[in-house]
């Protein structure tokens, strides 16, 4: 599907093999515009320029899963080939991988649902609103991060992380974020709905606070500094990771994206703010859910 291009930017997958291989909205079925970069690689607009990686002439030699017909039916749609994989290109027709499309996120070799994190931590009476969704490992896999908005005046101690979750009977014993950002203003869609791309692109490299719990005990978080992401950063590099995008690139500048047209009503739920630049769209880089299968993601680049 994607020829190497040795040449190219270091984050790039490479060049579609054919023109058969594209970008495409899934809902549209359209091919997206090319990714708007600035001058460190960053995604000004990843709304639009984020879909589907699809190979249009790929149907006919997809073998399917093992007596699995609804993946199959997942993977082969309106005769073409969904790869799973989220991706991006630039005006220069270089593709990037940023993600995986759908719900799973795969942790230590299981599938984990990040809507059912999500609603579990909505269930809180001081969230607001709540992402989740998955962060590449250094080694291999993913790892669940959770972006939570609060309102002014709730800290980080009072949400009582990780024993919320941990009292409810619906959370699985992956459903723990390793990252949690804390917000008072995540950025939003003209609808009020999260920009949960744009938040899954910045990742830990947000300026907002980010907790992150480590080890194998049970979960406890601590803040990470710029020292803990650029130690993060190295173990990438040691194991020969830096592949996603951005992972090299520097941190946005501190400073508020946000304003409001007008003041947002008191219940804090409803905003009705714009972003002002396109800060609002910060780093890219990818991660590696399975939704399925770990062969899905080893097909998509063959």
């Amino acid at each position: 599907m994607i020829t190497l291009a040795p040449d190219g930017p270091v984050a790039t997958l490479g060049r579609p093999a054919h023109a058969g291989v594209r970008v495409v909205n899934p809902e549209t079925r359209e091919t997206c515009p090319p990714a708007l970069l600035d001058e460190h690689g960053r995604v000004l607009n990843a709304e639009e320029a984020i879909g589907e990686l699809v190979n249009t002439e790929g149907a006919k030699s997809f073998e399917g899963y093992w007596k699995n017909p609804e993946a199959d039916a997942e993977r082969v749609r309106h005769g073409w080939y969904w790869t799973g994989d989220l991706g991006y290109a630039d005006e220069q027709g270089f593709l990037y991988f940023a993600g995986r499309s759908g719900d799973w996120i795969r942790v230590d070799g299981e599938n984990t649902s990040a809507l059912l994190i999500e609603r579990i931590l909505k269930r809180h009476p001081a969230i607001v609103a709540a992402g989740v969704f998955a962060v590449p490992d250094p080694t291999s896999g993913d790892r669940v991060m959770a972006a939570l908005e609060v309102p002014e005046g709730v800290t980080f101690d009072s949400l009582d992380l990780p024993g919320f979750p941990a009292a409810q009977a619906d959370t699985g014993t992956k459903g723990a974020p390793r990252f949690v950002r804390f917000s008072h203003a995540l950025p939003t869609t003209g609808s009020n709905k999260l920009q949960k791309k744009a938040i899954q692109l910045e990742g830990w490299r947000t300026t907002d606070p980010v907790h992150r719990w480590e080890g194998r005990g049970a979960p406890s978080y601590v803040p990470m500094a710029d020292a803990d992401k650029a130690a993060l950063r190295a173990e990438f590099e040691a194991a020969g990771r830096l592949r996603f995008p951005a992972l090299t690139g520097p941190r946005q500048h501190r400073g508020p994206p946000w304003t409001c047209a007008r003041p947002p009503p008191s219940n804090s739920s409803a905003r009705s703010c714009a972003p002002t630049s396109p800060r609002c769209f910060l780093t890219t880089y990818g991660d590696v859910s399975a939704r399925k299968a770990s062969v899905a993601c080893v097909s998509a680049r063959s």
